[in-house]
């Protein structure tokens, strides 16, 4: 039987800490911006191939991912990040 090493072990830890903040940020969205987001950040899909895989607008899809990074921003009141721009 093979044991974790440390390492792996905090890894785990810290990817479940990951997901447990995923869940709770994806939690205060709507089901409309959680669709977007997802399709954006975990599949890694441009706006345009969201906009095609969900018959909207590009304009559309922008809006509904900048609402849903501003409804996460305020309810746990965190701060804006150059880094957080995710263009497609």
């Amino acid at each position: 039987m093979r044991h974790a090493t440390d390492t792996e072990t905090a890894t785990s830890t810290h990817a479940s800490e990951e997901i447990g903040d995923l869940d709770r940020f994806l939690a205060v969205l709507t089901e409309e911006e959680r669709a977007v987001m997802i399709l954006s950040y975990a599949c890694g899909l441009s706006h345009r191939e969201i906009g095609i895989a969900a018959n909207l607008p590009v304009g559309t899809v922008k809006s509904i991912i900048f609402r849903g990074k501003e409804r996460i921003r305020e309810s746990f009141q965190l701060e804006d990040s150059a880094e957080d721009h995710h263009y497609g």
